[in-house]
């Protein structure tokens, strides 16, 4: 019984007076409790952050995303050093991506991962190993351009990667996480950000004061280095090569990371500099030991001989439903006569849900007369009703890096201008809708909502909804699971009502801008 269990414990001495193990032990929790608080302060992270299961302050409405990033890890004959990054990565917690998937290409070496033990790693996380089984080693830059070929062929575009070195390993459990929340907010096509250890001093943002090419500048750049997967379709063996067709020995970073900043272009990269996000080991095996000074100044001159990239066009994403004919030639035409400046280029992809053959001989006659104007049309079907509108963002997003959507209803016609006015109200984690358009405001005591609580609005009255319209959404709101998950009985999944009620159970900031700004 509870009174004789009660008996028992007070006949126990250490419940009344501790011994010494028990004093040691106290003093031990003490201490491991202290460490972690002092760690959690030294990240600047409240406990506990969910940024994979967000909550709304009010419904309390779980969001997950569907997102995942990858992790390029070269590495050779540091067996050690390449078990210590592996554990980094299987310690951090809460990162807010769906899955964090490592890649490992291992050099041929004395000192290489066994079979068993790969499998052992299979069993606890996310992870596929490359190899070079056979002499002769090929080197770093080798290891990068068979990380590349494989993230190439297996990461979305708008996808993440980070490039996390064998021998090097993340600095805390949530370095991820905050890597994370800062791209969210940022939406960067290439970062790098602060280190520990060797260099570390030299950790800074690019200064470009002058007319030379990013590859001639004084600056030195750091880890982590982190790139959105669509930039690897525009990098080849020759940008890892010297002239010769030899593999690069050094300069291996340089020979990527240059080309990946000129193509993003000052506006899309990002120096996080908040906090140190990479534990930098200068070992045995470090190219700067390893290599002649000669050598090195070869290969640093090789990549500097490549022509500058050129910058990517700003890429301007619309999304439309069209139905009949004669509006299709109104609505492609008014989007196709758009005013773009030089640095911009337009997309417009349609959906239809009935037959496409009208659709796209209209899209057809509409792309002669703009050549210049990129036009996809796509049938996704009448299987899933109100919910194609939600999937054929991630169609399009699984093609094509997109940062922003611009949705237009079928009832809306263009002006020259509209679309490039409307694009300059981008923001990271926003919505802005047209305020004109918006439809009613719906509340508990509105006949279309349940009363009470219903499916996804969780444990609180019926959300407010409001229809978008022409309006321009941060694409990453289409890697929502929930986005996908709206039940009938809520009354919300109409159209785009149930957009404005995710971004809203996100926290993101919504905003009605009048026609007359447009």
């Amino acid at each position: 019984s509870i009174d004789s269990r009660g008996d028992a414990f007070e006949d126990l001495s250490i419940l009344n007076m501790p011994s010494k193990g028990g004093w040691i032990f106290f003093a031990v929790v003490v201490f491991w409790y202290a460490s972690r608080k002092r760690a959690r302060s030294r990240t600047n992270i409240p406990f506990p952050p969910s940024p994979e299961v967000l909550s709304d302050k009010v419904c309390n409405v779980p969001l997950h995303s569907t997102e995942d990033l990858w992790i390029a890890m070269p590495c050779w004959d540091d067996l050690p050093g390449l078990r210590r990054a592996l554990r980094s990565v299987m310690e951090q917690r809460q990162t807010g991506y769906r899955n964090v998937r490592v890649v490992v290409f291992e050099d041929h070496s004395s000192n290489m991962i066994s079979s068993e033990e790969i499998e052992a790693y299979r069993d606890r996380m996310n992870v596929t190993f490359l190899r070079n089984p056979k002499p002769p080693n090929q080197g770093s830059a080798y290891g990068k351009a068979k990380l590349f070929d494989f993230l190439r062929e297996n990461a979305l575009p708008h996808e993440y990667v980070i490039v996390l070195d064998g021998d090097d390993v993340l600095p805390d459990s949530w370095t991820i996480h905050n890597i994370h929340v800062a791209l969210q907010r940022k939406k960067p096509w290439f970062a790098w950000g602060r280190q520990n250890g060797k260099f570390s001093a030299s950790c800074t943002k690019v200064e470009k004061d002058s007319d030379l090419s990013l590859r001639f500048i004084k600056w030195s750049f750091c880890h982590p280095r982190i790139f959105r997967a669509h930039l690897l379709n525009h990098i080849d063996d020759r940008d890892l090569q010297r002239q010769d067709g030899q593999w690069l020995q050094k300069a291996t970073d340089a020979a990527f990371i240059y080309k990946f900043m000129e193509l993003a272009g000052p506006d899309r990269v990002l120096f996080l500099h908040e906090q140190p996000l990479y534990n930098y080991t200068f070992g045995h095996q470090n190219g700067l030991k390893v290599f002649r000074k000669r050598k090195i100044l070869i290969d640093k001159r090789n990549v500097q001989r490549h022509e500058p990239a050129e910058m990517m066009k700003y890429d301007i994403h619309v999304l439309c439903l069209l139905q009949s004919k004669e509006k299709a030639k109104e609505v492609l035409k008014g989007l196709a006569g758009t005013r773009l400046n030089v640095d911009q280029s337009l997309h417009i992809h349609v959906w239809n849900n009935r037959s496409i053959l009208h659709i796209e001989k209209v899209a057809s006659e509409v792309k002669e007369q703009y050549p210049e104007v990129k036009i996809g049309v796509s049938r996704m079907g009448k299987r899933s009703g109100e919910l194609d509108w939600m999937l054929f963002p991630r169609y399009v997003m699984k093609h094509e890096s997109v940062d922003y959507f611009i949705i237009l209803d079928d009832d809306q016609v263009v002006s020259e201008r509209t679309i490039p006015k409307l694009y300059d109200w981008r923001r990271p984690c926003s919505l802005t809708m047209l305020g004109e358009k918006s439809a009613r405001e719906v509340s508990a005591v509105d006949p279309d909502l349940p009363n009470g609580n219903c499916g996804q609005c969780g444990n609180c009255a019926p959300a407010r909804y409001q229809r978008a319209g022409l309006s321009i959404v941060d694409a990453s709101i289409f890697n929502c699971k929930e986005l996908y998950k709206a039940r009938d009985d809520c009354g919300a999944f109409m159209k785009n009502m149930w957009l404005f009620h995710i971004a809203r159970l996100h926290r993101w900031e919504i905003t009605e801008v009048d026609r007359s700004s447009l």
